[in-house]
């Protein structure tokens, strides 16, 4: 129980470790490095698993920078990068297709790999999930652009002698103006009680 918790805490750092690293990365330099680190830990923990089975130490810590690694790196940058990646015009229905994609893999791995843990042992689970760390990585590096991340764009500054109101659909109007809106306002304000009360009338 305890090394669940350790290593569901290391997830909960490892992802806060991705969002600190994420403005200085970038989304596709995480998912590719996080994938590549990834394939080449499974890979280490298939040798303990063939060759060190005893060592459960070993495989435990090595099991523990993989989950950690896995969280600051593919985890954090797979939820940026259909944001970044798609055309404004498909980016609502591509990022469903992404996530229903990822529930799809999510099944397909909790479906097939207890029958290659079966047929292979803990060995071939962790050749497959170091193949396809590979291929992810692979496919990350050379499909995906380097897209700059989305960034608020800072607003215009003012310019000498015009206030521009909201409400005013984007025209700038002057000093004098923009003093006498609230009156302005107020006289508006005015005249629709006056018809109001015009049409309570008999």
């Amino acid at each position: 129980a305890w090394r669940a918790a350790f290593m569901n805490s290391l997830g909960i750092l490892g992802s806060a470790a991705g969002l600190l690293a994420l403005p200085r990365m970038g989304a596709k330099a995480m998912n590719t490095v996080g994938l590549a680190c990834g394939g080449i830990l499974f890979v280490i923990c298939m040798l303990l698993f063939e060759f060190l089975p005893a060592w459960h130490g070993t495989i435990f810590f090595v099991l523990c920078l993989l989950f950690f690694v896995l969280n600051s790196g593919p985890n954090v940058a797979t939820f940026i990068l259909p944001v970044i990646s798609y055309p404004d015009e498909v980016r609502s229905t591509f990022h469903g297709l992404s996530a229903a994609a990822a529930k799809i893999g999510a099944m397909a791995g909790s479906l097939l790999f207890p029958t290659i843990c079966n047929v292979a042992g803990n060995t071939g689970v962790m050749a497959t999930q170091a193949l396809i760390c590979a291929a992810g990585a692979l496919l990350s590096h050379f499909c995906l652009q380097n897209c700059p991340e989305p960034v608020a764009k800072p607003a215009p500054p003012a310019t000498g002698g015009d206030v521009e109101l909201p409400g005013n659909i984007g025209q700038p109007c002057t000093n004098d103006e923009a003093e006498a809106t609230p009156q302005v306002f107020e006289q508006g304000r005015k005249s629709y009680r006056k018809v109001e009360k015009q049409k309570l009338v008999p």
